[in-house]
């Protein structure tokens, strides 16, 4: 729990704007039915997306097909291992 708090320390709260929803929108209609990506998922990859940082998740099912829409996309398998396991 302690390196959970610790990583939580780096993360910053975004409001959700109208350009942000939009296109969270837009991939939500082009990946759910290939991908079944929820609303949440679509507002992270659209909020890293307009912010130009990269989107980190423990997600691969999801956020992989992501890469052609998303400023950039990692895939935390270590993250995982040590949480998941």
């Amino acid at each position: 729990m302690r390196e959970l708090r610790e990583f939580l320390t780096f993360v910053e709260l975004v409001d959700v704007t109208e350009v942000i929803a939009k296109n969270a929108g837009l991939l939500r209609r082009k990946y759910l039915k290939s991908h079944g990506i929820e609303i949440p998922d679509a507002l992270i990859a659209a909020t890293a997306n307009y912010l130009k940082v990269p989107v980190a998740s423990l997600y691969k099912k999801h956020f992989s097909v992501l890469t052609d829409d998303c400023y950039s996309v990692l895939i935390y398998r270590e993250f995982a291992n040590h949480f998941y396991t």
